[in-house]
């Protein structure tokens, strides 16, 4: 495809909120049918047109209405719906920048083009002080502030992305979180307990990240697990655990939530700026250099000079778009096509499980009994059988790594797992003399899964 430059970024890579777009169809209706009745309160006399109307209404000092005397403005409406105002606003913008790619399309491909249409600022919101411990430096140019849901698919979705920012930005940037469990999570509230427990006793983050790997396995076992991997003190965890020690704090965060009108997780406000849903990199990125530019900190690289590329569905609302990549593995394909994984592209990591030195150390110990449970699956690469974990539910190595009986093995790293090797072992020992990270990739029902280890 012929490559132009931009002036603003990622201007085609923003995601379509497609339950904005009807609502503003459904808006446009509204005004439509009130003005060919009339006119909202009108006595039949010929109104001005719609376009006058809304000309006429656009300052924030305009008067809304008058009751006895004392007026309404503008900005009063408008105070308590920034956020759904500025998502019509966004949503305008994405149908104009749909429709001018169509255009751009059908007609010649021109040497040199200059695309003008940019997305809206995001309002600017002030948000209390989180009582969850920050984590970043307290004098950060740029704070990320996550509304989130420990049982949410597409908080999961968005820890690699966030990752991501982090080693970009590192020091540059500070993280705060609100618990915003929705009414369909379940077991949002206590999820967010239980890490707030581990955050009593300064490992909140850690715990954060490694949550979100069990979104689907949210449980009081769980929850022990995990803090027992990660070396906090059992006893004391237990008691906050079962006192629901930050139940007041957690409905603290969702009022918060339900005042702003959020419907929806997650949520990032950067330095205050609105940015809904899920999400890919180039957004948070084109934000994040704007406060940075505000700030004369660095230039902006995200924001000028972009290359024209294609709308990206990655960051599609819907989970039929967001599991584009999890198709089943088929039981009669018994070689996995393009065995060497060369060229292809890693699907991201679903989240980090971060485990302690000295609890490795432990499990290590029994290496010989852990190696007995894996078993030749049906699937071959290079020439190997892959395989399979059989008899694992009751033994903790293979619970805080989140395997389950039947998982097909993958990848350890970079490294396949098969027959003719298991390099678990042996990245598990490094891990131990230099503390750091590896993926771990394997199949569950047929699909596939991607998981990172990290050992502090």
């Amino acid at each position: 495809m012929h490559k132009c430059k931009t002036p603003f970024s990622g201007v085609w890579n923003d995601h379509i909120h497609h339950s904005f777009k009807v609502l503003l169809v459904l808006c446009v209706g509204l005004i439509v049918g009130c003005h060919e009745a009339g006119g909202l309160g009108s006595d039949g006399a010929e109104a001005q047109s719609i376009a006058e109307s809304v000309a006429a209404n656009a300052s924030p000092g305009r008067i809304a209405a008058s009751l006895d005397g004392d007026v309404i403005t503008l900005a009063e409406v408008d105070e308590s719906i920034k956020l759904p105002l500025y998502d019509l606003e966004r949503a305008r913008f994405d149908l104009r920048a749909m429709e001018l790619r169509r255009l751009l399309q059908m007609k010649s491909t021109p040497e040199h083009l200059e695309v003008f249409l940019q997305p809206p600022l995001p309002p600017r919101i002030e948000l209390p002080q989180s009582t969850i411990p920050v984590d970043g430096l307290t004098n950060a140019p740029v704070t990320l502030s996550v509304f989130c849901s420990f049982q949410s698919i597409h908080c999961v979705r968005q820890q690699e992305i966030w990752q991501q920012l982090r080693d970009q930005y590192g020091q540059l940037l500070r993280w705060q979180a609100f618990d915003y469990p929705l009414e369909i999570h379940r077991y949002g509230r206590i999820a967010a307990n239980a890490a707030r427990c581990a955050g009593d006793q300064q490992q909140y983050w850690s715990y954060f990240r490694s949550l979100f790997s069990f979104y689907d396995d949210l449980s009081d076992s769980r929850y022990r697990l995990l803090a027992r991997q990660m070396a906090l003190d059992e006893d004391r965890f237990d008691k906050c655990l079962q006192d629901l020690k930050f139940r007041e704090q957690i409905e603290a965060d969702i009022s918060v939530g339900e005042h702003l009108g959020l419907s929806n997780v997650p949520v990032v406000f950067i330095n205050g700026l609105y940015v809904s849903g899920p999400q890919p990199l180039q957004e948070y990125q084109r934000w994040i250099d704007w406060e940075l530019n505000r700030q004369g900190i660095r230039q902006a690289g995200n924001l000028n000079n972009t290359e024209l590329e294609p709308k990206s569905s990655d960051a599609a609302d819907g989970e039929e778009s967001a599991q584009q990549d999890d198709q089943p593995l088929e039981d009669s394909d018994s070689e996995l096509p393009d065995a060497s994984m060369d060229g292809r592209r890693l699907m991201a990591a679903s989240g980090t499980i971060e485990i302690s030195r000295d609890w490795l150390l432990v499990q290590l110990e029994q290496q010989e009994q852990l190696a007995t449970r894996f078993h030749s699956a049906e699937h071959e690469v290079e020439g190997f059988r892959l395989m399979r974990l059989e008899s694992v539910s009751d033994m903790e190595f293979f619970q805080v790594l989140g395997l389950q009986d039947n998982d097909v093995l993958l990848r350890v790293g970079d490294e396949w797992l098969h027959e003719g090797q298991n390099p678990l072992w042996d990245s598990l020992s490094h891990l131990v003399d230099e503390p750091g990270s590896v993926s771990l990739m394997y199949f569950r029902n047929g699909l596939p899964q991607h998981v990172m280890v990290e050992v502090r």
